[in-house]
């Protein structure tokens, strides 16, 4: 019987079959490929030991040695972390931040997007070179004087404190997400856009009825991307709400955490990895895909 080779089935990647079939090659596939794998362990354990942490006693955690897995699991922590951590509440103020997130980011880095790739306004050179320097500033040096803007809005003279419009803000606010958006409308052949407008449609009809459908990976892959950043943002959510009604999920398990039992605040940090977790398993082609999509000329 003939032996199977392991690379025979291989695409070509970083090496090919040929490549593969010579010893130095092997051990450098094999070589990453164990770093790899010590990489994947290193990130996985962390969250498998979070979980289980929420599943144990809080003299069990505090207990030198420590186990990995709990002697006893405690499932009533569950309900009890539910409860005191006020996750019901919390998930649905993220939700609903999320959501706004979402809209502002696509909506305003798509139109961004469109206007440096195809229409291209007098001075279109000067504003994209001003947005990609803006992405070469660090964010601290952003931090102080953009916190200042959003308690009292130029001209308008108004507060944005405790509300979720100031993230929305900064998050529609992102040089990289524009420029994604640029670079993939500049793949869309031209002859579609002059087509459109021979018969007779605005730009705006064009960018909602041809760009936009054309654009859907990149549209979902920045709107996952938005939605992420709203499930595990803290910095700019605890600078401005000071409403407990309005925390979102991580602010809620920061500001509760003095006060809560180890076990029950372990539990509510699990219950903060399940709707991301979630998210990646159900649109993971797109979040894998999404790095190079932009890129892709037509």
């Amino acid at each position: 019987m003939k032996k199977r080779n392991v690379f025979s089935q291989k695409e070509a990647m970083i090496f090919n079959n040929f490549d593969l079939r010579q010893t130095k090659y092997r051990l450098t596939y094999w070589l990453l490929f164990l770093f790899m794998l010590i990489l994947s362990i290193a990130i996985i354990v962390p969250l498998i030991w979070t979980v289980m942490m929420g599943f144990k006693e809080s003299s069990e955690i505090y207990a030198i040695p420590n186990s990995f897995f709990p002697k006893k699991f405690v499932f009533s922590s569950v309900s009890e972390a539910w409860k005191t951590l006020q996750i019901g509440r919390s998930i649905i103020n993220t939700v609903a931040f999320a959501a706004g997130q979402i809209f502002f980011t696509v909506f305003v880095a798509a139109l961004g997007g469109y206007v440096l790739s195809r229409l291209k306004p007098t001075g279109s050179s000067f504003v994209f070179a001003l947005i990609s320097f803006s992405m070469m500033l660090p964010g601290e040096v952003r931090v102080i004087p953009t916190f200042m803007e959003l308690i009292n809005l130029p001209l308008i003279g108004i507060s944005l404190k405790n509300t979720y419009f100031s993230m929305w803000i900064l998050a529609a606010a992102n040089a990289f997400n524009v420029l994604l958006f640029k670079n993939y409308f500049d793949s869309i052949s031209i002859s579609l856009i002059e087509a459109a407008k021979l018969d007779g449609c605005t730009n705006f009809k064009i960018f909602y009825k041809i760009v936009v459908p054309l654009s859907m990976p990149i549209i979902i892959f920045v709107a996952i991307s938005a939605n992420n950043g709203a499930w595990g943002g803290f910095f700019w959510p605890m600078l401005m709400l000071d409403d407990t009604k309005k925390w979102i999920l991580p602010l809620t398990l920061y500001k509760r955490s003095a006060d809560t039992q180890l076990n029950l605040y372990f539990m509510g940090l699990t219950f903060s990895m399940i709707p991301t977790f979630l998210i990646f398993l159900i649109f993971q082609k797109y979040i894998m895909g999404g790095i190079n999509v932009g890129g892709v000329k037509g």
